[in-house]
């Protein structure tokens, strides 16, 4: 976080009280009656996530051979691939990986 989008996030991830810790205590309640941060917590993990990502992809463009995510591609349709297997089980007769590219 700090290296891509400069932000430090680091009091966030010490601090006992902060919602990432505490989903557990909404259980059961709407949505709509939340807390305000405890709403904007996951938009906000979800836009770093993604922020990031664009940041290493664009420094990427800048590597012969695109840097880290050069196998990007390929480890993401084995992950994929194996997910789906192990979601929805295995049979005897399972195709080979190849199958699921």
């Amino acid at each position: 976080m700090k290296r891509y989008l400069c932000l430090n996030i680091s009091e966030d991830k010490k601090n006992p009280l902060a919602w990432r810790l505490r989903y557990g205590e909404l259980d059961g309640i709407p949505v709509e009656c939340w807390p305000v941060e405890a709403v904007e917590y996951p938009k906000r993990d979800a836009r770093h996530t993604i922020d990031v990502f664009f940041k290493q992809e664009e420094e990427a463009r800048g590597v012969t051979n695109g840097g880290n995510l050069h196998a990007e591609p390929d480890q993401t349709g084995r992950t994929l691939a194996g997910r789906r297997g192990g979601s929805a089980g295995t049979t005897c007769a399972t195709p080979p990986a190849a199958t699921f590219r």
